[in-house]
């Protein structure tokens, strides 16, 4: 006599939506990450971009210059400020899939834990009968023998 759990059913649903969170927690840091090193490379070409204008301001130079370097600072800082919202947004995210991610394990932990028990407790039944069917033989047998 074999075992069947009734619990197969919930254990792969539990394994379904851990793997589903597991899946979509490593998608966000992925993007996370992307938008993190894009962020980084956009500041450093800014600092790039300041040190080239402190060089140049020594050199006087005219107003479509000065200007050209004005908009790229505006529209880079616009850009490195829609990044930074990105990213908190994204961070956000990431930790509440991450706590659910989470909640996923300790719900497939808990249903394993309970069909661990349920198991051993077959087993311990199992094992009760086969014991007493092997007193019982053993009994008859001493009876049977002069």
């Amino acid at each position: 006599m074999s075992y069947q759990s009734r619990l197969d059913a919930v254990l792969r649903l539990r394994d379904f939506k851990e793997e589903a969170a597991h899946h979509d927690f490593m998608k966000l840091s992925g993007l996370l990450v992307e938008q993190e090193d894009a962020y980084n490379i956009l500041l450093e070409r800014l600092d790039v971009a300041a040190e080239g204008l402190a060089k140049k301001q020594g050199d006087d130079l005219d107003l479509t210059a000065l200007d050209t370097h004005y908009s790229y600072f505006r529209k880079a800082c616009t850009e490195a400020s829609q990044r930074h919202r990105t990213i908190q947004v994204l961070s956000r995210s990431c930790e509440v899939q991450r706590q659910v991610l989470v909640e996923a394990v300790q719900d497939r932990q808990v249903v394993e834990t309970i069909e661990t028990r349920r198991k051993d407790a077959y087993r311990r039944e199992v094992n009760k009968k086969e014991q007493h069917v092997l007193d019982e033989v053993g009994g008859r047998q001493k009876r049977m023998t002069p």
